[in-house]
């Protein structure tokens, strides 16, 4: 029964949505754009599938000991399920953290020493820190928190080519810039990752924005600083929404320039920018937790948009450019 609670806190749809981010880039983007172009990775299925797990385990111990420290405030935010104090002990919570910290920096520490990368645990050192001290200080602090969530989100699609490319270059003798191959496709690869990573961290900004105006009554009672405490809802909501604005006409320019294919357009209106308009018209009604949950559920659904066109880019796109 522990067990279940334990993975509970872990919020495993959260890990699913990584896990599916990583296998989408690498199986759909990364893998199908190289080897049209002659260009194979050396990073074994087996092997990336350690790198996977070590990720998950990582923001699975930075779920848990958000929980870990946040009972308070979760009391007060009725739509808060409180697992640690309750159906777990807070030590029980710090031994998982530890335990999944410490087995996800060793496992992908086995696949960077393996290929000769080491320095590419700093993506895995830096995931820790960081939601060590999101959890323990920056959570509470004006706008910080929220910056640290949106970056780490951000992350996880360059985890993917943080690992398979300095692992190709090495192994077969390149030093970049000096390359001996077709050096196109692999700067395609990195601009489709950063521009991918860029949405995640815009959107991932703006729903966490809308979540600390949920949680504005358990995030005062804790003396937190979080944006709509310091600046007041109202202020809170426009900044979200310029955000998204902002999103959104990024997002039209890229498609339009990049990618101008009819069902890219047509994909992302429905999938992506229609979810964020409504999100926006949520947003300026609400006045309750529950609609602030239901916006940003929207924001949430356009994630989601993003994710599945990864699956449209890989059966129309790179086969019609």
């Amino acid at each position: 029964m522990k067990i279940y609670y334990i993975i509970k806190l872990s919020r495993p749809l959260n890990l699913i949505i990584i896990a599916l981010t990583m296998v989408l880039l690498r199986y759909l983007i990364e893998i199908p754009v190289l080897e049209k172009n002659n260009i194979y990775l050396v990073i074994t299925n087996f092997d990336f599938a350690l790198v996977l797990i070590s990720t998950i385990f990582i923001a699975a111990a930075g779920n848990i000991i958000n929980d870990y420290f946040d009972i308070k405030p979760d009391r007060l935010n009725k739509h808060r399920k409180v697992i640690v104090g309750r159906y777990i002990t807070r030590r029980e919570a710090m031994v998982s953290h530890l335990v999944l910290n410490t087995l996800g920096f060793f496992t992908a520490g086995y696949v960077a020493h393996k290929y000769h990368i080491d320095w590419v645990l700093i993506f895995q050192l830096m995931a820790i820190t960081l939601l060590w001290f999101y959890s323990g200080s920056f959570k509470k602090s004006f706008i910080v928190g929220n910056l640290i969530v949106a970056f780490l989100t951000a992350n996880i699609p360059l985890i993917v080519i943080g690992f398979d490319l300095p692992a190709l270059f090495y192994t077969q003798g390149f030093h970049f810039p000096f390359l001996h191959i077709n050096i196109k496709p692999v700067l395609n690869l990195i601009y489709f990752t950063l521009v991918y990573s860029a949405f995640a961290f815009l959107l991932n900004l703006s729903r966490e924005m809308v979540k600390d105006i949920a949680d504005i009554r358990g995030d005062r009672e804790s003396n937190a600083q979080t944006l709509p405490i310091s600046l007041g809802i109202k202020s809170t909501k426009q900044i979200v929404n310029s955000l998204i604005l902002f999103t959104i006409i990024l997002l039209v320019y890229i498609q339009q320039v990049y990618l101008p294919d009819r069902l890219t357009s047509i994909y992302l209106l429905i999938t992506v920018i229609i979810p964020l308009i409504i999100s926006t018209i949520k947003l300026k009604n609400a006045y309750k937790s529950k609609h602030y949950i239901k916006a940003g559920n929207q924001i949430k659904l356009a994630m989601g948009g993003g994710l599945g066109y990864m699956i449209v880019f890989y059966f129309y796109v790179i086969n019609h450019y």
